[in-house]
């Protein structure tokens, strides 16, 4: 049974959808957002992100002895890989465009993640971009690149 709202109750929200940016609750200044992440290719001077994802990743060798009562590890091999996702604006540059063309070889990228406004990075690094996909669901379209590293990190905070 769907419940009917009274004339006041509709003001209400309409005004709530009134409302000047940052008042919307919700939308606490403060929070932060994916939206810190910006991805640098060669070609396209900066493309913004709305999500992110970061994984730092350790390989170990098994040096267990005959006797041991605990496992050894030594460490063998590092790597990182990261996902990004935002919007495609009409006007803009795709992500896809990272991966390089039919005629030339992909680019390197760098890779800079912020926890702030941009101000203070917690990770650089090279990558090559490993795939992309382009979604387009009943709203906007988002765009996606999965990256792995190229070198050893330059930040990493």
């Amino acid at each position: 049974m769907r419940k009917s709202i009274s004339a006041h109750e509709q003001e209400q929200a309409v005004a709530l959808l009134k409302s000047p940016a940052g008042s919307f609750p919700g939308a606490a200044p403060a929070r932060l957002h994916g939206r810190y992440a910006s991805l640098s290719i060669d070609a396209i001077a900066s493309l913004f992100c709305f999500h992110w994802e970061f994984e730092y990743m350790q390989e170990f060798a098994d040096a267990t002895a005959h006797g041991d009562f605990w496992r050894v590890r030594i460490p063998v091999t590092q790597d990182w890989q990261a996902r990004v996702q935002g919007y495609m604006p009409r006007a803009a540059a795709s992500y896809l465009a990272a991966i390089g063309s039919l005629t030339t070889d992909p680019a390197v990228m760098t890779l800079t993640l912020y926890n702030d406004a941009g101000t203070h990075a917690i990770f650089t690094g090279t990558c090559w971009a490993q795939r992309g996909r382009v979604v387009a669901p009943m709203a906007m379209v988002t765009q996606e690149i999965e990256l792995v590293s190229a070198q050893v990190p330059t930040v990493l905070a």
